[in-house]
């Protein structure tokens, strides 16, 4: 069983019990599919054709068993069980080489031009899914010149699919119509369920998302880049509002002005293995997030990590959370139940706390076997009543400060802390 601190006021049992009961009350909804339409330069019901042909039998030194259609040394079978490839109708094959695509595009297209394929889908196959293959090279576009519009999506169980190694892009180019990034987005999911993307590239231009989810469900997104260009002021590359929820992001790379907003009512139920980079903000929570494990958020300024007062993170593990300008972490309310084996970096020099508590109740539960580093390791804006910031346990940890003699200001409670040492202008100091 995973260790973590579990000991948790009746409110925040309350709070952790609504988000888990918002992860787990998502239903598919039924669709009603149109016959389906050519437009532009899309093919309808291709199936094992050119990129995603089926590469059946041989290998393996004479087992007749042994199937490996994307060549990269290891069965079909370990692919899907391991996770590295995904298997979304359930034929035993890699998505990468069986996805029997309903409709395929290719080329340069207009986003009319795909809202239009979408909207005419029809499951060909038959296997519950709508397959929109994205062709190498393809690239879906809104012309500079022209006023902001944006994809929109209501259909569900829609996989927007590319070959590991494609170059697939929705990208708009057009001039801003509003200051407001939901009119400007690309790609937009309303009341879309049981969403799959894979391999795409999504970009927006001046103050949009790259992807915004508002009571949309995406059950899997994978191996994705996210960018917004307009780095000093854009809002999230990544938005989500209502009750939306992502199961699974994986392999995730944003750039731009800033990176995630989760909103109240939305969840994200693991983030792992992804790479946030941007300039104002890497990931915002006022909702639920269950695991962030194995990425990287940075960030030049502003926090790589903020928590709203409704906010709850339950575990972070094996991550790195990096400041340039400010600390890494800023705290306005809210819960997180365990960081482990992660890194939080701020500015030594401007003096900015790693862990800013910027509201009363907020509530760390461990921190283990993680290094911080920092002006001054905790430091709370705000009076200690009505309830003072909490840090239940720091162990096994290292913590470097330079800006006040003391690691942490007198009003933040950490009720105890075990083997962990503490380093003042690169000098041991006593933690305790």
């Amino acid at each position: 069983m995973k260790e973590g601190f579990t000991a948790m006021t009746p409110e925040k049992c309350s709070l952790k019990f609504f988000i888990a009961l918002i992860l787990t009350s998502f239903v598919p909804l039924s669709d009603s599919y149109s016959a389906v339409g050519i437009v532009g330069e899309q093919v309808s019901g291709r199936k094992n054709s050119g990129a995603y042909a089926v590469a059946e039998g041989g290998g393996g030194g004479g087992n007749n068993n042994f199937h490996d259609c994307n060549q990269n040394g290891y069965s079909d079978s370990q692919d899907i069980s391991s996770g590295s490839s995904e298997d979304v109708n359930i034929n035993g094959v890699p998505d990468e080489c069986s996805s029997e695509c309903d409709t395929q595009i290719s080329g340069l297209l207009l986003f009319h031009t795909l809202e239009s394929t979408i909207s005419n889908m029809q499951d060909i196959n038959a296997d519950g899914i709508l397959w929109l293959c994205f062709a190498d090279g393809t690239n879906v576009v809104w012309p500079a010149g022209l006023p902001y519009r944006r994809i929109e999506i209501s259909r569900s169980n829609l996989y927007l699919y590319s070959p590991p190694g494609a170059t697939a892009t929705i990208e708009n180019f057009g001039v801003s119509s509003s200051s407001d990034p939901v009119i400007n987005s690309t790609l937009y999911l309303y009341d879309a369920q049981n969403i799959r993307i894979s391999n795409l590239k999504l970009i927006a231009r001046e103050n949009g998302h790259a992807l915004h989810l508002n009571n949309a469900t995406v059950s899997k997104i994978r191996n994705t880049k996210l960018k917004t260009t307009d780095e000093l002021y854009s809002d999230a590359a990544l938005k989500l509002e209502g009750l939306s929820q992502i199961t699974l992001a994986s392999g995730i790379n944003i750039k731009g002005g800033a990176g995630v907003s989760v909103g109240q009512s939305s969840a994200i139920g693991t983030w792992q293995d992804s790479t946030i980079d941007v300039q104002n903000g890497a990931f915002g929570v006022s909702g639920f997030v269950g695991l962030i494990a194995n990425s990287e958020f940075k960030v030049v300024r502003r926090s790589s990590l903020g928590l709203g007062s409704t906010g709850v993170i339950d575990s972070i593990e094996s991550s790195v959370f990096t400041s340039h300008m400010y600390g890494p972490l800023d705290i306005y309310g809210g819960y997180i139940g365990s960081i482990s084996n992660s890194e939080l970096k701020g500015n030594l020099l401007y003096g900015s706390p790693v862990i800013d508590f910027n509201y009363s109740g907020s509530t760390i539960g461990v921190i283990r076997n993680s290094t911080l580093e920092g002006g001054i390791i905790v430091d709370s804006w705000t009076a200690c009543n009505p309830i003072a910031p909490t840090i239940h346990l720091i162990e096994d940890s290292m913590l470097f400060f330079n800006h006040a003699f003391n690691w942490s200001d007198d009003c933040t409670h950490i009720y105890q802390i075990i083997n962990t040492t503490c380093h003042h202008d690169g000098s041991p100091v006593s933690c305790y």
